[in-house]
């Protein structure tokens, strides 16, 4: 349904009940005029002409959306400019010991495992 001209937007006639089209009418219209603010009520689960609805302003929903995209290309950027060197989750956790420290660590280690391997050969 295309969106058609002021003249033929919906228009509520006084002592007169809309009909179903009209009202189906005026929330594409709504919806289509102002996509924003489709975005702002599924974000905060707010119903389509609902009071926390009829007191929000556009600017404000405007701001919110805007924050929300320069939001999201700052962490795309960021994704984007984090270079990643090979090898780097390994040393992540590197502990640098002494050389005091190595030979403690050395001669804690069970030697006894490998001492099958070094006699079968």
């Amino acid at each position: 349904m295309p969106i058609s001209s002021k003249s033929e937007s919906a228009v509520f006639i006084p002592n007169k009940l809309p009909l179903k089209d009209d009202i189906d009418s005026f929330i594409y219209k709504w919806n289509a005029t102002y996509p924003i603010d489709r975005w702002w009520r599924e974000r905060h689960k707010i119903a389509f002409n609902s009071p926390e609805h009829r007191v929000v302003s556009l600017l404000d929903i405007y701001i919110e959306w805007q924050e929300e995209r320069l939001y999201l290309k700052a962490r795309a950027t960021d994704v984007k400019n984090a270079e990643y060197k090979a090898g780097d989750w390994l040393t992540e956790h590197k502990v640098e010991l002494s050389i005091e420290d190595e030979i403690k660590e050395f001669e804690k280690m069970d030697l006894s495992k490998f001492d099958d391997k070094i006699t079968k050969e």
